[in-house]
């Protein structure tokens, strides 16, 4: 068995186990954020969005046992289970409401696009969501200006641009950029860890 596939084998291996309560949970607390964000990231209605992060839950305990490390990371494996049901949830309103019109893209990606192209989406996905979340550690690490200068620099600002808004030199500018960025990169690896224990 590889000594990096994702997630650490002792929390799977004690999560295979269904006696063990504590590591379903701990398991579960690792993905949560992350089921919720793909979910409101799909278009699924707020409503709706307990009802099917419950459905992922389950088809995951359901079919937990088949996962194995060998043949890949447990976040691919587990974003089958997500975006079966997010098609699945997509298909239900089809044949309820007999019609399309309020979220035919959506209908459309997940319930007619091939495996490949869903497998990328999920890919993507993750990515950002684990952006999004180390940002917000760094966020509590930094007053001032540091950050708002390195958000400014993501929507595309130029170095000259957020000095002028901001009153402060271009020095500065680049200085925070590449302080914050350094941070983020040191927290996308710690949350990768916290996740998956792994780095890839």
């Amino acid at each position: 068995m590889p000594e990096d596939f994702d997630t650490s084998y002792s929390l799977l291996g004690r999560a295979l186990d269904t006696g063990d309560q504590g590591a379903w949970n701990e398991l579960m607390a690792k993905y949560e954020s992350f089921v919720y964000y793909l979910l409101r990231k799909s278009k699924i209605r707020e409503g709706d969005l307990d009802d099917v992060a419950q459905e992922v839950s389950l088809e995951l305990c359901k079919h937990l046992k088949t996962f194995d490390p060998n043949k890949g990371r447990f976040r691919t494996w587990f974003g089958v289970i997500i975006r079966t049901k997010i098609a699945h949830y997509f298909r239900k309103l089809v044949a309820q409401d007999k019609k399309i019109d309020n979220f035919r893209n959506e209908y459309t990606f997940f319930a007619e696009s091939d495996d490949a192209k869903l497998d990328a989406h999920i890919e993507q996905e993750w990515k950002d969501y684990v952006t999004i979340e180390a940002l917000k550690r760094v966020e509590t690490s930094y007053t001032g200006k540091a950050v708002e200068v390195f958000r400014r620099g993501l929507d595309g600002e130029s170095i000259q641009e957020t000095a002028e808004a901001l009153g402060i030199s271009e020095n500065s500018v680049y200085s925070y950029r590449q302080r914050v960025k350094k941070s983020l990169r040191k927290e996308v690896r710690q949350l990768v860890i916290d996740l998956e224990g792994k780095i890839e």
